[in-house]
């Protein structure tokens, strides 16, 4: 069993004024569909993004999942007469067993685990917002599109995750740009423990402990990210590896039961990227399957890291489902090709990773690396990325990469890993 690794460096930003809501000022700001137990942890949470107060009596949450209208073959919850909410007051709709609930509709099960469609709807029957989820499992029923968000989600007891909007309020009317994986706060501010930052900076891991949980990544799918001694062997680095250049010590961000962990930034960051040093483990897999590891920024990736597929040869033509967004390098290693790739890649709002012929690939491969022959190693990553113009800086050791994606991101700095094997 391997695991990914990495040492901590300062990730730079610059601050952008937030542009405007296009929406009506009332959002769908963060929603848990799904839980790892019974499903009793679920809701909408609504925030008011305006300057005023808005009276919310008689609208509704709409659920669907239907490509056909009407579409609406799910429950439906009406919201109470005399329900306003102040300017940046944030409203709860779900179980009894959610912190700061306002409107409990139920105890398990409030809405469904895949592809669904949720619209807030006013009196009028007008659509006021739309977030749609689990897109990797088929298309649903619309009022207006905002893209939609691709990845798998559950919320995983004991780490407590949700979909929220990295800023509350802030719509751009793209799900896919707008929502991330983020620590649960119904009722409070989406940052949680974090802030809006200019310039996201990861811990120095050499001024912590060994066991230590690294700074502004504990929020982990299933487990944070924690400070390791490299060069020993433990439950946490099954494999011991040369120590980090950087000082010695690093962080490691897996799970140690297998399958995939995602960590994110507790910070959201305006713009900017990373500069990091990653143990890249070159030697062959020696069972069968694969691994993957992804480095990202100014977006995220979903709970389990489902396997991304850029290169074609994990699941052929069939819709892959993993959850990155924004822009990142990739490290996958297949195990029947020999496949051991670097790949620095625009995931944009996430989609498909599949080049296949009847599922198209949404990402955009920027620099394909072929690592096959070279020795395990530390090696420098970075992105530096301009919100103003969209220009990208990327660098791996000495090689620099130039390409421009969307202006005006946000997002986290995030890290995902998943493997498949047998036999180690």
């Amino acid at each position: 069993m391997r695991a990914l690794r990495f040492a901590g460096a300062a990730v730079l930003g610059m601050w952008i004024p937030l542009a405007a809501a296009q929406h009506p000022p009332v959002v769908i700001n963060e929603i848990v569909y799904d839980d790892s137990g019974t499903d009793d942890r679920e809701f909408v949470e609504l925030y008011n993004a305006g300057p005023g107060p808005i009276d919310i009596s008689g609208w509704m949450l709409r659920a669907s999942d239907t490509v056909a209208p009407p579409g609406d073959n799910n429950p439906d919850y009406t919201i109470p007469a005399g329900t306003v909410l102040a300017p940046g007051q944030y409203y709860v709709i779900g179980s009894a067993n959610v912190p700061n609930v306002d409107f409990v509709v139920g105890s398990t099960n409030l809405w469904e685990n895949s592809n669904e469609a949720i619209e807030l709807v006013d009196q009028g029957g007008f659509v006021i917002d739309t977030v749609v989820y689990e897109l990797n499992k088929g298309p649903v029923a619309l009022g207006p599109a905002e893209g939609g968000i691709w990845g798998n989600f559950t919320s995983i007891d004991g780490s407590f995750q949700s979909w929220a909007r990295y800023i509350d309020g802030r719509d751009t009317n793209n799900n896919g740009r707008d929502f991330g994986l983020r620590p649960m706060t119904p009722g409070a501010s989406n940052l949680g423990s974090g802030s809006l930052v200019p310039t996201y900076t990861l811990a120095d891991v050499d001024l912590l402990n060994v066991g230590d949980p690294h700074p502004g990544l504990t929020s982990g799918s299933f487990v944070g990210a924690q400070v390791i001694d490299p060069t020993v062997a433990s439950a946490a680095n099954p494999n011991a590896i040369p120590p980090s250049p950087q000082g010695g010590l690093a962080s490691v961000a897996w799970d140690p039961s297998g399958g995939g962990n995602a960590v994110v930034s507790d910070d959201v960051v305006t713009g900017g990227g990373f500069d990091l040093f990653a143990y890249l483990d070159t030697s062959p897999l020696g069972a069968p399957g694969a691994e993957s590891t992804t480095y990202g920024i100014m977006g995220t990736t979903a709970t389990f890291y489902n396997l991304p597929d850029p290169s074609g040869l994990l699941f052929g033509d069939v819709v892959t489902a993993n959850g990155n967004t924004g822009i990142g390098w990739l490290f996958e290693k297949e195990d029947s090709s020999g496949l051991i790739s670097l790949k620095l890649i625009d995931f944009g709002d996430g989609g498909d990773s599949s080049p296949g012929a009847s599922t198209p690939q949404d990402w955009i491969v920027i620099a394909d690396l072929d690592l096959s022959g070279t020795a395990s190693g530390w090696h420098r990553l970075s992105i530096d990325y301009d919100p103003a113009t969209g220009q990208v800086v990327a660098r791996f050791d000495n090689q620099v990469f130039n390409f421009t994606t969307d202006t005006g991101l946000v997002g986290a700095f995030y890290s995902g890993y998943r493997e498949s094997l047998s036999g180690v």
